[in-house]
């Protein structure tokens, strides 16, 4: 049955629920979608996440206070270890982000260059801001649900297991693409 013209009172108060996929193009943002697959296939977290703005999800923020990633502080001690970042400018990536419900306490953490957190940031913030055709230029209310997708996938690293291609191994620390003394993952 076709309810799109229907005007009976069943129908009235129906509204019709959007599908909002967030996609991540891993060229672009190589880390972020290492720390994301990171999350999904090593903390058992989900690509569905839930849009979230209330300040006790930015400040109960994995990386909230001071920025750990570019100060030469140790970054904490998962089984895979992190190191002393010894990199200037760099930031630290939160999966899932502070501004949705699964953010916060529990989430994975990278240190990343700090241009590569800042752009995928702004793209995220334009996307739950209304900012984007993804979301036909409506701001996304608290609540929302949004599937994050990822395009352009390298199967190595974490999410080697993304689109069933291979196995992620989790336990070690990562090494990003392009250094050799970078971010770790928690």
């Amino acid at each position: 049955m076709d309810i799109s013209n229907q005007t009976a009172p069943s129908f009235a108060n129906l509204t019709r629920r959007i599908a909002y996929n967030y996609e991540l193009d891993c060229n672009a943002y190589p880390n972020v979608c290492e720390n994301q697959c990171y999350y999904v296939y090593c903390k058992q977290g989900a690509w569905a996440i839930h849009v979230e703005r209330t300040p006790a999800s930015r400040r109960d923020s994995e990386c909230a206070g001071y920025n750990r990633c570019s100060h030469g502080r140790a970054c904490g001690s998962p089984p895979g270890g992190w190191l002393v970042n010894p990199n200037a400018d760099w930031s630290c990536d939160e999966q899932p982000k502070s501004s949705t419900s699964e953010g916060g306490a529990g989430s994975a953490t990278r240190c990343m260059p700090k241009g590569e957190n800042s752009s995928e940031g702004a793209t995220w913030q334009n996307f739950i801001n209304g900012n984007t055709a993804a979301t036909l230029n409506k701001r996304l209310p608290d609540g929302t649900p949004v599937t994050v997708v990822l395009n352009n996938v390298n199967h190595n690293g974490y999410c080697a297991s993304y689109g069933n291609v291979g196995t992620t191994q989790c336990g070690a620390a990562a090494q990003p693409p392009g250094t050799g003394n970078g971010p770790r993952q928690r």
